[in-house]
């Protein structure tokens, strides 16, 4: 598979640990989840991709929906940065 950002078939994986914090104020009283993601880096360009598993991704989507405040719809909670499928860093 090619990188994303560069094209460059020179990508390596690496074991991670990433530590996700909720957003907002609220977010600072919920305890951060950490995940264990496979990074796909990319040597040339430096881009970095991972998925994070399933029961991972649960923990984060029932984390923001305690955090919604009445009103809130889900495009607003979408503004945080966290993908449902998975984040891209770079």
């Amino acid at each position: 598979m090619s990188c994303q950002r560069c094209g460059s078939d020179n990508q390596n994986s690496f074991g991670s640990e990433v530590n996700i914090h909720f957003p907002g104020r609220e977010g600072l009283d919920k305890p951060a989840v950490l995940v264990f993601p496979m990074l796909v880096v990319c040597q040339r360009c430096g881009f970095t991709e991972f998925t994070i598993r399933e029961s991972e991704l649960h923990l984060l989507a029932e984390g923001l929906s305690h955090a919604k405040s009445p009103g809130e719809d889900e495009r607003t909670q979408g503004a945080s940065g966290l993908e449902p499928s998975g984040l891209a860093a770079h």
